[in-house]
């Protein structure tokens, strides 16, 4: 295996910053391609890396842009303009670039062959985590239940539908037993203050995120649109309950058994599952912890995924 570095040019905050930014680094990418055209079985684009790529090489190019958000539904009136507008059509443009596309399972595939035609072609290559992350037991529920939040403050996350749900609801039955713990960059200025909240801020440790999670009962991921999170695979390896909305690929994580699903994107949705989960016995509570330590064992694990995609990979026109 050869590494070769390309320069990746510096943020700015300007207007448009982080669109330019990516195509000048696809450009490099192209022009080190066209001078030293590469002998490989494939070519792998993530993002809009094949922005300004040019074939002068016979291998297929398989591109892969995360879950397809910006065909999905959109947080508010200025992200769905920007996607209509802006996005939509970009994406568009680089997408048709390619041999195949890269999708997370069936619901992403979906979304593609909506926006792109039956005859797309597609490979399913789901994530997946090591098996060494993987728990071999579950943490025992208590009488006080523990909810994590894991991930940035970005509207299509849903973390204001949450700080909306408690706000409303806070002195519910439903609400007044769980604590919740919000791992992530959160703003100060973004942090809805209640003695019921916990903030840790980001944690790039990995022994440091699972030790958290290990003290958890249950994932809340309210996302208004998604790929694959990989924080929900993380936190069925460490044997927590799952609660989330059935966007992007996540309905091919977990069926409907082996989760508690938020059926609307918004404060009375999460609501409805919080009450769900907090009417769970704990014998009820420690089978939903039970079936997603045992659905990330039996399907997304790198060893199980690596084989998989190696057989996916020899179904290509013109892969070596």
């Amino acid at each position: 295996m050869e590494w070769i570095g390309i320069h990746v040019f510096k943020k700015n905050n300007l207007p448009g910053a982080y669109l330019f930014k990516n195509y000048l680094y696809s450009r490099a990418v192209n022009k080190h391609l066209k001078n030293d055209p590469p002998k490989t079985a494939c070519i792998y684009a993530k993002g809009l890396t094949a922005w300004a790529l040019t074939r002068p090489w016979a291998a297929p190019l398989l591109i892969n842009i995360h879950g397809y958000e910006m065909f999905q539904q959109a947080p508010d009136f200025k992200h769905a303009i920007r996607n209509q507008l802006l996005l939509k059509p970009l994406f568009k443009y680089v997408l048709k670039k390619n041999s195949a596309l890269i999708s997370y399972g069936p619901c992403i595939t979906n979304i593609i062959h909506t926006h792109f035609g039956t005859g797309q072609s597609c490979i399913e290559l789901a994530a997946a985590i090591p098996k060494s992350e993987i728990r071999n037991e579950i943490t025992k529920v208590e009488s006080i239940r523990r909810i994590v939040f894991l991930g940035r403050f970005e509207k299509r996350k849903g973390l204001q539908h949450l700080f909306k749900c408690i706000k409303q609801y806070q002195n519910t039955p439903q609400i007044s037993n769980i604590e919740f713990h919000i791992i992530g960059p959160i703003p100060e200025s973004q942090r809805f203050k209640h003695k019921q909240i916990h903030y840790h801020g980001l944690q790039i440790k990995r022994e440091a995120l699972f030790a958290l999670l290990d003290q958890m009962d249950a994932l809340l991921c309210p996302s208004i649109s998604e790929g694959m999170p990989n924080v929900i695979l993380e936190a069925m390896a460490r044997g927590l309950c799952i609660i989330t909305t059935s966007v992007g690929s996540i309905p091919d994580m977990l069926n409907h058994h082996e989760a508690i699903w938020i059926t609307r994107c918004n404060a009375n949705g999460i609501m409805e599952a919080l009450t769900q989960f907090s009417d769970c016995t704990a014998d009820q509570l420690m089978q939903y912890k039970s079936m997603a330590l045992n659905a990330v064992s039996r399907r997304f694990t790198w060893e199980h995924r690596i084989i998989e995609t190696q057989k996916k990979l020899l179904t290509l026109p013109n892969y070596v």
